[in-house]
């Protein structure tokens, strides 16, 4: 299910994050940061076992349970955007995704994950903590493309796709199957953030 992301309570604060986030994943000449570069045990998700998909996350904050982040090792800005992240309130989780190029993501449920972790390491249910999430991709670094190379859409209705550019915000309900794809020959580099149902406009 897509969403406006004009309903979410705190909308305006995203075009912070964007740049913020822009300004660490691009480096000074243009080019996309190589996450590449980051050594393994800094990262949250690596999916490098499929011939379709080369698809790394960073997780940068998360609200519950309390974590090490270590992404501030890295590089000092890291530290500074999770402390964005962490004055919205209700944002839960955020990490930044690198799409390699010519990969297509299988179809998952992002609602889930969060809760998931939560039960794991506290035994509690999310939705007694913090409630479902929608979620929100901003655009930071993504590739120029013509017709739909890079885009989004649900298994249900998989002709109703969406995409977005740098600079852009894409706004969904993550617990429908979803996948997305970027079908250039560059990195595609998003900040995913998880916010609570409950932000949203009725």
């Amino acid at each position: 299910m897509w969403l406006d992301y004009k309903d979410f309570e705190d909308y305006e604060k995203l075009y912070d994050l964007i740049k913020l986030g822009q300004e660490i994943v691009i480096n000074p000449d243009g080019t996309p940061f190589d996450i590449k570069q980051i050594p393994k045990e800094f990262k949250q998700f690596i999916a490098e076992d499929s011939n379709e998909i080369d698809w790394e996350s960073l997780t940068i904050y998360q609200k519950v349970p309390s974590i090490d982040i270590i992404a501030h090792k890295i590089d000092p800005r890291y530290e500074l955007l999770k402390q964005k992240l962490s004055e919205i309130p209700s944002i839960t989780q955020a990490v930044i995704n690198w799409i390699g190029p010519n990969s297509v993501t299988p179809y998952h449920c992002d609602n889930r994950v969060y809760n998931t972790d939560i039960a794991t390491n506290t035994g509690v249910q999310a939705s007694n903590v913090l409630g479902d999430t929608y979620q929100i991709m901003l655009g930071l670094y993504i590739p120029q493309f013509d017709n739909m190379e890079i885009g989004l859409k649900f298994k249900h209705s998989p002709d109703d796709q969406r995409t977005w550019r740098s600079g852009e915000i894409l706004a969904f309900d993550g617990s429908y199957e979803h996948s997305g794809w970027n079908n250039t020959n560059e990195v595609r580099i998003s900040l995913f953030i998880d916010v609570v149902q409950g932000s949203w406009k009725k």
